[in-house]
């Protein structure tokens, strides 16, 4: 096709004011990109909370074995536990608002 007919083509459409196309593959990168970000960071705060686990480990095993021993820590034990439980599914279901970080 010669110039003069593509300037013709393109004469004759407008651009649309929105693109439904357009904007859709926009904002399904946009939640991919996100997704993935946030995949990553979970990830690596699930490696570092293992690792202190593990390193801690010896420690864990002798406070268990210290409260099964007294069932007077019992009540504090299920407080802490509770705690920690209720502080996991908060910070998961993001019913805490932490600030968040814009990485794009």
């Amino acid at each position: 096709m010669s110039n003069d007919t593509l300037e013709n083509l393109f004469a004759l459409d407008e651009a649309p004011a929105v693109d439904p196309a357009f904007r859709a593959g926009v904002m399904r990168a946009v939640a991919q990109r996100r997704f993935l970000i946030e995949l990553a960071i979970l990830a690596c705060v699930s490696v570092v909370l293992l690792i202190v686990l593990f390193a801690s480990g010896e420690a864990l095993a002798a406070a268990a074995a210290q409260m099964l021993s007294s069932m007077d820590m019992a009540g504090l034990t299920l407080v802490i536990a509770g705690g920690v439980a209720f502080l996991g599914h908060a910070l998961v279901t993001r019913a805490i608002s932490l600030p968040r970080r814009v990485f794009f």
